[in-house]
């Protein structure tokens, strides 16, 4: 549904090639296609490489999430792939990997500017790991920016807004 696939099969070319000791893609069993994600990654043999993470209370996947180098949401052709697991990952300041669809290149979007790594395809995706593998401190910057960028959207900075939106209206 979402294209895990894409991600497994980038995850699974980059773990041939990265000098990263253990890398790990964590998954969690949400969603109707659990089966075939295991299939896949049996399929591509990179079983040791993956953990499978039962479903949880919201507040520990949060608690986890906070320590991922990534989040990926869906990567799907023609939508924003920007959901409530997006929105986990922005409010844990974990750099984010979906397909926007441009959301975060047009000013009408609440997207707009986010410090989100817009991609759809697995040779795209691959790319974003090698990125990281020699240049982490860029991924450290993106975090930081992905902070400050949820906190003005959604965070402290929005909470102000709507006070002083509901002080003008009930005055």
């Amino acid at each position: 549904g979402k294209r895990n696939d894409k991600v497994i099969e980038a995850f699974a070319q980059f773990i041939q090639k990265t000098q990263f000791k253990s890398p790990i893609l964590i998954l969690f069993e949400y969603g109707i296609d659990i089966n075939e994600s295991k299939a896949l990654i049996s399929a591509l043999e990179i079983e040791p490489y993956v953990r499978w993470m039962p479903k949880m209370e919201r507040k520990h996947i949060m608690q986890g999430l906070s320590c991922a180098n990534f989040g990926v949401d869906q990567l799907r052709e023609g939508i924003c792939g920007i959901g409530g697991t997006s929105q986990e990952g922005l409010a844990s300041g974990v750099p984010l990997i979906p397909h926007t669809n441009g959301e975060t290149s047009d000013p009408q979007s609440i997207y707009y500017r986010a410090a989100i790594v817009d991609v759809l395809s697995v040779s795209q995706i691959i790319s974003v790991f090698e990125e990281y593998e020699e240049n982490p401190e860029k991924f450290i910057e993106l975090k930081r920016q992905i902070t400050t960028w949820y906190s003005e959207k959604f965070g402290l900075s929005a909470f102000k807004r709507y006070k002083e939106l509901v002080d003008k209206v009930c005055g």
